[in-house]
């Protein structure tokens, strides 16, 4: 039997570094004991430094640079936690992902796809032979054995990756238990900040692509889920009755794009807010979403899923969507816009579990500000939450929680909708 770990968990905002370096340099000298996970946003005004401290807690230790949060723009987030190295460890991975996918990629053949990859076992396997039949297929089980074996004892995943997390994620939704909870995130772009397209780091090292991140073993199942924030619908419920990868050819047995063209004129002919779109522009942004329920009664509201539509085709009906895949056939649907703003909730913590929070975040993002976690850091202050590890990124996360069910696993699925949050929560 594996006891709870003791986690120490620190998000902390500035408006300058020397604040953030002095709380890490007064830290107990027992971090050395430990697997530090950290991350660090791209705007601290002494990168050096704060890199320098942080991997110097722990020989131990997954790291990256992240994107600033949403309503704290202006202020530099650095977020930690500590691990007792009888309950973790660290992993390093390189298994490499797919090119920038295509508008209709399954229509190509697996052009796309490079060699080493390996794509799905060619026949569709009998429920619950799935592992037997990707190993057999899948050219990188011998280094997936390797760089994921940490995983193999462990019931928690937390990771930073580059931008073609696909190698990876494929690895942990075939050759890595699914009872274990994967919670990952793409880190932020660096070419001007560092130099490398990606900055990572894993034991002392520094990388540019892969994957870092940390094993935790825990007897204490955690808690995961995934909301989005900001969006309203401008249709009632349809059906997708047709559909493939990331094109959906009909919803409700017709031309998808003629329904939510037909949704957008009624609504910008009904509402001074939507008259704008009676003359839509390609900076017009909508989306397709799966609600958590559509039954009367039903309390749930918000959606499990939301997808950005990239481009539709009024003639020919077809709409893609910007995902590897979109809702199958059967899936009950609405058609959505944002809402003009957004708020950055972060929910409190409770019974002490430490909580790790990934947001979805852009420039072009419009946050309320009174939605702030709080009031506005003063110079030379810091405001420090402790049991929480928060960070955001423009390039998405990834997640293998299940709608509407805390404690269940699912595939892993990557989005980078804006307004989008993912959470768990460790006891």
């Amino acid at each position: 039997m594996v006891t709870a770990p003791v986690i120490r968990a620190y998000t902390l905002l500035s408006r300058s570094s020397a604040p953030i370096l002095k709380f890490l340099t007064e830290l107990p000298k027992n971090t050395k004991d430990s697997v530090a996970l950290f991350s660090l946003s791209l705007n601290a005004d002494d990168l050096g430094p704060l890199v320098n401290a942080l991997q110097g807690l722990s020989s131990k230790h997954a790291g990256c640079l992240s994107a600033p949060l949403p309503s704290e723009t202006s202020e530099i987030a650095c977020s930690l936690a500590l691990f007792p190295r009888s309950h973790c460890d660290s992993v390093r991975t390189t298994m490499p992902g797919r090119k920038q996918a295509q508008v209709g990629r399954w229509h190509i053949n697996g052009r796309d796809d490079p060699a080493p990859l390996g794509d799905a076992p060619p026949e569709m396997p009998a429920e619950g032979k799935w592992a037997h039949a990707w190993d057999q297929h899948n050219p990188n089980r011998a280094q997936t054995k390797f760089e994921l074996g940490a995983l193999d004892d462990a019931n928690t995943f937390l990771f930073f990756s580059d931008n073609a997390p696909e190698g990876l994620i494929e690895a942990l939704d075939y050759q890595v238990p699914r009872k274990v909870a994967k919670l990952g995130m793409v880190s932020a772009s660096t070419p001007f900040v560092t130099g490398r397209p990606f900055t990572l780091f894993h034991d002392t090292r520094i990388y540019s692509s892969g994957a870092v991140g940390v094993a935790l073993k825990n007897d204490a199942a955690p808690h995961s889920e995934v909301s989005f924030q900001g969006y309203v619908p401008i249709s009632s419920p349809l059906r997708v009755t047709d559909a493939r990868g990331n094109l959906v050819h009909k919803i409700d047995d017709s031309n998808p794009t003629r329904i939510l063209l037909n949704h957008i004129e009624e609504q910008a002919s009904s509402s001074p807010e939507l008259a704008k779109y009676a003359f839509l522009t390609k900076e017009d942004e909508f989306f397709i979403g799966i609600p958590f329920s559509l039954e009367p009664g039903s309390t749930e509201t918000g959606y499990q899923r939301i997808y950005r539509i990239t481009s539709g085709d009024p003639k020919k009906g077809t709409m893609s969507l910007d995902a590897d895949d979109g809702p199958p056939a059967g899936t009950r649907v609405q058609f959505l816009r944002r809402s003009g703003s957004w708020q950055s909730l972060v929910k409190p913590n409770v019974g002490g579990k430490a909580h790790f929070t990934f947001q979805t975040t852009s420039d072009e993002l419009p946050v309320d500000p009174a939605g702030s976690s709080s009031a506005p850091v003063e110079d030379g202050d810091i405001r420090m939450t402790e049991k929480l590890f928060r960070m955001a990124t423009e390039h998405g996360f990834i997640s293998s929680a299940l709608a509407g069910m805390p404690f269940g696993r699912g595939r892993c699925w990557r989005t980078s909708v804006l307004g989008g949050q993912a959470d768990l929560s460790l006891p």
